[in-house]
């Protein structure tokens, strides 16, 4: 039984942690954009 409980514990606690970090990750993005990308040169014809 406490094998039983020791799994369950754990794979919440992995679940929450995950969403934690995806929590984390996602706010992050939102409060700082990618850099733009350097706009290419354009070709002298």
């Amino acid at each position: 039984m406490k094998k039983l409980v020791g799994a369950l514990a754990i794979v919440l606690g992995l679940n929450l942690v995950g969403a934690m970090i995806g929590t984390i990750a996602q706010s992050y993005a939102q409060e700082s954009p990618e850099p733009q990308p350097k706009p290419e040169k354009p070709d002298s014809e």
